[in-house]
């Protein structure tokens, strides 16, 4: 087949997980403003997946419809997925947001048993 022919088209679903390394959150303690500031490392892309059993096609001619056709589109459908997330900057945003309500839930209750009076100060490292 020509390179330029279009075999068949797949609609797909994908799953993206992205999240911080919480071993590179930075913490700072201004005990003269009682201010705990904690610096969340920028977000990363941990996995992305597709459901192979979401993958529907339309075939352009029935020659096209070959029992490794499967495989070959759960590759290319992957690719456009990775290619997809990077440029996709709410999946960075709600990450971020997401990593922010974490830190702030698991250490606004233990900082607050400790001295009622130290804020805490969440901010994106760079």
């Amino acid at each position: 087949k020509d390179k330029s022919e279009v075999a068949y088209y797949v609609a797909y679903e994908g799953t993206v997980t992205a999240g911080i390394d919480f071993q590179k959150i930075g913490i700072d303690v201004n005990e003269k403003e009682k201010i705990v500031t904690f610096t969340i490392p920028e977000v990363e892309i941990h996995s992305v997946s597709v459901d192979m059993g979401t993958m529907d096609y339309i075939f352009v001619k029935e020659k096209y419809e070959t029992e490794t056709i499967s495989q070959e589109a759960y590759k290319l459908c992957k690719a456009d997925l990775e290619k997809r997330v990077k440029k996709e900057d709410l999946i960075y945003a709600s990450a971020r947001e997401n990593a922010k309500s974490s830190v702030e839930a698991l250490f606004k209750p233990w900082i607050q048993t400790i001295d009622k009076e130290y804020k805490i100060e969440i901010k994106q490292g760079k």
